[in-house]
C-alpha cells in the first residue's frame, strides 16, 4: 500500500509518513466493515434487557387490570387493602414475575403467581385459621357457615374488617384471593357475593407479551438498520486524492531530482478536515514534507 511504497523510497518526512499509516488504517477499517453481517441478538436475551428498560411500564399494565378488576368483584372493592396488599406482592416480585413472562409465557407466570401470592389451598387455609381465632367454627357444616357469612358477617363492617384482618394476618405475606378474582367466585358452594372472572392476571401477562413481542421487533429493526449504516468518515475520495498527491510529488522528485531545490512546491491542497491549504515541497534535507501553506 502507499506506506509500503513511501518506506522503499524514503522520501518523506515523519509527518508524511504519520499520515501514510493512517491512511492505510482508514483503508484496512474500510474492509473489514463491508465484511460486517449482522448477527441477530439472541431473543431470550433481547426480552430481558427489554422488561429491565421497561420494567415500569409492565408494573402499571399489572396495576391498571387489577384496579380495574377490584372494581367489578362485589367484594374486593370493599376494603382498599385487598388492593394494596395484591399489588404489593405483585410490585415486590415484578422482576421474578417479568422473567417468567420472557421465559415461559402464561403457564410459566400464572405458576410463578401461585408460589409468590398463594393458590386456594393457601385461600382455604386462612379462612379456616381466620375462623378458628375469631371462634365462629359454626356447628352444621359449609352451608352454615355460609349462611352465617351472609347474614352475619358481611352486612356487619365492624366484623366484617376483624375477618378479612385476621385472614391476611394468617396468610402473612400472600395474597391467594388473587385466584378468586382471576377466575371469579361463581359456582363455588356458599361464596357470596357472586362475581364473575376478571382475568386480570392473564390479561396482563398477554398485553406485556404481546408489548414484548412489537419491542423485540422494533430492536431486531433498529440494530438490522445501524449494522447496515456506513461508520461516519472523512471523505474516502478526498483521502485517496490527496495520498495521490504525495505520490505524483514523489515520482516527480525520482524522475529528476537535480530540479527541484528544497522550498519548491510540488503540490497544493485543501484539507476537509479543517478547511485549510497546504503545500507539498521539498524539505532542506531534500525529503518530501506537508506544511500549512499560510501561516
Amino acid at each position: 500500500m502507499f506506506k509500503e511504497a513511501i518506506d522503499e523510497y524514503g522520501k518523506l518526512t515523519y509527518r508524511a509518513r504519520q499520515q501514510a499509516e493512517e491512511f492505510d488504517a482508514t483503508i484496512k477499517t474500510k474492509e473489514i466493515t463491508k465484511k460486517f453481517e449482522f448477527v441477530p441478538v439472541n431473543i431470550l436475551e433481547m426480552k430481558l434487557i427489554l422488561i429491565e428498560e421497561k420494567k415500569e411500564i409492565y408494573l402499571n399494565i399489572f396495576k391498571e387490570n387489577l384496579m380495574n378488576a377490584v372494581l367489578k368483584t362485589g367484594e374486593y372493592n370493599r376494603k382498599e387493602k385487598f388492593f394494596t396488599n395484591l399489588y404489593r406482592v405483585i410490585a415486590e416480585n415484578i422482576d421474578i414475575l417479568l422473567n417468567a413472562v420472557a421465559v415461559r409465557g402464561l403457564p410459566g407466570a400464572y405458576s410463578e403467581m401461585e408460589h409468590l401470592a398463594g393458590n386456594m389451598g393457601d385461600f382455604i387455609e386462612g379462612v379456616e385459621q381466620a375462623r378458628e381465632l375469631l371462634e365462629l367454627d359454626l356447628v352444621g357444616g359449609p352451608a352454615a357457615r355460609a349462611a352465617f357469612w351472609k347474614t352475619h358477617v358481611w352486612p356487619n363492617d365492624d366484623l366484617y374488617d376483624d375477618t378479612i384482618s385476621t385472614r391476611m394476618s394468617a396468610w402473612g405475606n400472600l395474597a391467594p384471593y388473587w385466584v378468586l378474582i382471576e377466575k371469579g367466585n361463581f359456582g363455588k358452594r356458599g361464596a357470596y357475593p357472586i362475581f364473575s372472572p376478571t382475568n386480570f392476571f392473564s390479561n396482563s401477562v398477554t398485553e406485556i407479551i404481546v408489548n414484548l413481542e412489537k419491542d423485540v421487533k422494533i430492536r431486531q429493526a433498529d440494530m438490522e438498520r445501524k449494522a447496515k449504516e456506513p461508520e461516519p468518515e472523512i471523505d474516502e475520495e478526498f483521502n485517496i486524492k490527496e495520498m495521490n498527491l504525495f505520490y505524483e510529488a514523489q515520482a516527480r522528485l525520482i524522475q529528476n531530482p537535480e530540479t527541484y531545490k528544497p522550498g519548491a512546491i510540488l503540490n497544493i491542497f485543501k484539507s476537509l478536515e479543517n478547511q485549510r491549504w497546504y503545500k507539498i515541497y521539498i524539505t532542506k534535507t531534500r525529503k518530501i514534507g506537508k506544511r500549512l501553506l499560510y501561516r
